[in-house]
């Protein structure tokens, strides 16, 4: 919790905040920005700050090593593509690689398929994040 008071911290607007928590499975940038303003509540600070103070460490080790050849890399999957997402999301982290619902600072590829919204490939854009199709991320996952 105090990592996280520290990230919220830092002077940009909450920026750096949303991007980071982004790269974490399940968290989007709607919930990013809600805890970064619950983080930098004065009221909110202060109770979670007492509590600190007193030993509460709400932290659990509880991610997987991952040492696939995909470690360290983030994709986010988009559009129609020929296997269910399920599936590719499967194969992704069986490399190694995880897999978020929205594309931030911290993305490595974007898989688009058939169908693929204009809001995701314009975030990869703004992010200089690299589009792969379904041919391209096949051929990443066969490399590692």
């Amino acid at each position: 919790m105090g990592a996280l008071l520290e990230l919220a911290d830092v002077q940009d607007e909450g920026e750096t905040f949303v991007d980071s928590l982004c790269g974490v499975d399940g968290i989007g940038e709607v919930i990013a920005r809600s805890l970064y303003e619950f983080l930098i509540n004065p009221t909110n600070r202060a109770v979670i700050e007492s509590l600190l103070e007193r030993g509460l460490n709400p932290t659990e080790e509880v991610a997987e090593t991952v040492t696939g050849g995909l470690s360290g890399q983030i994709f986010v999957i988009t559009g129609t593509l020929s296997a269910p997402r399920d599936e590719i999301k499967r194969r992704i982290e069986k490399a190694g690689g995880k897999v978020t619902g929205s594309v931030s600072k911290t993305t490595t590829y974007l898989v688009a398929g058939d169908n693929t919204g204009k809001t995701k490939l314009a975030a990869a854009e703004k992010n200089q994040v690299k589009v792969l199709d379904e041919a391209a991320l096949d051929a990443l996952l066969a490399a590692h």
